[in-house]
């Protein structure tokens, strides 16, 4: 009898290319330049480097931060701020009534002066690594400008201990120049993309020809980002026949629909996972809907089966990030351990007035 799982994820973050540490366009078994932006910060050492640099590990203090469009930041945060899936004491897989995140900092940073990413792509995807890389420095940095005019950044906030991109676009952009710069600097800051962490659970379940669909807004699955991430990811490991296709929302909200979708596409392997990247959709209406296909005997049914995989994953993108988050803090022992609710702070990008550029503000 196939059965319809949930997929809840509990390993790290990042699957990226290896790269020489120092080299600012060598890398192991690939010619993959980084962006100019990094190999200038690799060149001078200056402060951004030092950020990377003198990034400790082991220091509990600092925030969250959530770095993308501001409508997936809110929608996640909501999840830090609220979310009560495990036991605080011990870390097991039950409730408490308190938060997840007690005691913690979340600093939500919504990236307006680049946005939309969409318009960044057929031509420009290096100006969105180079985007991608300038936010992760804005969320280490323990400084910001007081408004689009002070470029000397006279202002104060946490540094970042934990990094979430929200945007699938920063995956597919941004990633690679993000871990090169991190290796050169012989640090690892906990980083996560939430694309890659999801196609990399997937494919640690070494299911021959794995094939992922995405349920998401409409920009993202025409965008293509999931499909470049999970593609790459599969390359990397030389898994062969899998593929992903993302689908918007809006009209797959069922079972049915969603593999009438799929079919259309062109696609015939059974789906191994269902990644819901869209928190107003209903997960646990479509993983019934998935059970009601398997359970009830008709003719529609028996052909949907048939584009269904043994033990189908149905993952919730926001729960997906927060587990792996909660698990980080825990196995690095870097949660605050402070007695108190979790909270946030928000920042915008705005356009400087003057240098070109961008700045990180705090929102009112």
């Amino acid at each position: 009898m196939r059965t319809v799982s949930t997929l809840i994820p509990v390993c790290t973050a990042m699957l990226l290319a290896a790269i020489v540490a120092g080299g600012c366009r060598e890398t192991v078994g690939s010619v993959r330049p980084t962006v100019p932006f990094v190999e200038q910060i690799l060149s001078q050492k200056g402060r951004d480097w030092s950020l990377v640099s003198g990034f400790n590990p082991g220091d509990p203090r600092g925030s969250i931060a959530l770095v993308g469009p501001a409508d997936r930041n809110e929608e996640l945060a909501r999840r830090f701020l609220a979310g009560d899936v495990f036991d605080n004491i011990d870390g097991r897989l039950a409730p408490d009534d308190l938060p997840d995140f007690a005691g913690e900092r979340i600093d939500v940073i919504s990236d307006m002066a680049n946005l939309p990413y969409e318009a960044l792509l057929g031509g420009n995807e290096d100006s969105l690594r180079t985007v991608t890389v300038r936010n992760f420095l804005f969320a280490l940095d323990t400084t910001l400008s007081i408004g689009a005019f002070d470029n000397e950044r006279l202002e104060r906030k946490e540094n970042a201990k934990l990094v979430v991109f929200t945007s699938p676009l920063s995956a597919a952009y941004g990633a690679f120049d993000v871990d090169t710069l991190m290796r050169s600097a012989g640090k690892t800051v906990p980083v996560i993309f939430p694309a890659r962490l999801m196609f990399g659970k997937q494919l640690d379940r070494n299911i021959p020809h794995l094939h992922v669909a995405v349920l998401t807004d409409s920009l993202t699955a025409a965008s293509g980002a999931y499909q470049s991430v999970f593609d790459e990811m599969a390359a990397q490991r030389g898994q062969l026949g899998c593929g992903c296709v993302a689908f918007s929302s809006d009209s797959l909200s069922y079972a049915g629909a969603l593999l009438d979708g799929y079919r259309a596409a062109g696609g015939y392997m059974p789906i191994s996972a269902v990644i819901v990247d869209d928190p107003s959709a209903d997960i646990e209406g479509l993983r019934d809907s998935f059970q009601w296909i398997m359970r009830v005997q008709s003719e529609a049914n028996l052909g949907y089966r048939k584009l269904i995989a043994d033990d189908l994953a149905v993952v919730d993108a926001r729960r997906a990030v927060t587990d792996e988050c909660y698990h980080i803090l825990r196995r690095t022992n870097n949660f605050t351990h402070d007695i108190a609710y979790p909270y946030s702070r928000e920042y915008v990008t705005v356009k400087a007035t003057s240098g070109g550029g961008y700045n990180l503000v705090e929102k009112y």
